[in-house]
C-alpha cells in the first residue's frame, strides 16, 4: 500500500507539473507568458523561474543549439499531413525573427517572465519533463522504492534491476517505421 501510495504520489506531482508547465494547456504558466508575449510579465512560481532560468542558460552553454523559444516555428510544422509539406524559406525566415533565448527577460526578484517580442513562444520541452521525472524518481526514492523505471513518453528515468535484470530501453530510429529500433541501452 506505501509502494502503491507513492507511485501515486509521484504521478499526481509530475501531473501538476505538466499542468503548469505544458504550453497546449490554457491554464499553464508557460501558455499564459506566451500569451502575454510582447506585452506584460507574467508571475510564475519558483519551481517555474528555476526553470526558465536553467533553460536561458543551457541555450547559451549550447550556442543557442537549445533554444526554448523554437516554438515560434512550430506552426509551419503539421507532420500530420500526408505527404508532410515542408515550409517556404520565407515563411522560416519570419518566424525566425521571434526566435531568440536573448528575448525572454526573467526578473528573478519579482518571480515574473516576460518574451520581449508577440509571436514569441517558448516550450521547455526535454528540459520540463526531464526535470518532472527526476522529481518523480526522488519521490520514489524517498518512499524507499529500489526498483522502476519511469516513461515520461519517450524520456526514460530508471533504477535498480528490471525483471530480467538490468533494463533496457530500445532507441526509435528516426527515419525508420514505428517500432525501428536504432539501438538499445
Amino acid at each position: 500500500p506505501l509502494c502503491e501510495a507513492r507511485n501515486k504520489s509521484a504521478l499526481l506531482f509530475v501531473a501538476d507539473l505538466e499542468s503548469r508547465w505544458s504550453p497546449w494547456q490554457e491554464s499553464s504558466e508557460l501558455n499564459k507568458i506566451n500569451k502575454e508575449a510582447g506585452l506584460k510579465p507574467v508571475k510564475v512560481l519558483s519551481d517555474t523561474l528555476a526553470l526558465l532560468e536553467r533553460s536561458v542558460a543551457m541555450c547559451f552553454m549550447t550556442d543557442k543549439a537549445f533554444d526554448p523559444t523554437f516554438f515560434a516555428l512550430s506552426p509551419l510544422y503539421d507532420f500530420r499531413k500526408d505527404p508532410f509539406e515542408p515550409p517556404s524559406e520565407d515563411a522560416i525566415a519570419e518566424k525566425l525573427k521571434l526566435v531568440g533565448c536573448d528575448g525572454i527577460e526573467i526578473d528573478a526578484t519579482a518571480s515574473t517572465v516576460r518574451l520581449s517580442r508577440a509571436g514569441m513562444r517558448i516550450h521547455l520541452g526535454g528540459n520540463a519533463k526531464g526535470t518532472a521525472l527526476d522529481r518523480a524518481a526522488k519521490i520514489l526514492k524517498e518512499a524507499g522504492i529500489e526498483r522502476f523505471v519511469i516513461d515520461g513518453g519517450g524520456d526514460i528515468v530508471a533504477q535498480g534491476l528490471g525483471p530480467q535484470g538490468p533494463w533496457r530501453v530500445g532507441v526509435q530510429h528516426p527515419r525508420a517505421p514505428r517500432g525501428t529500433l536504432m539501438g538499445l541501452i
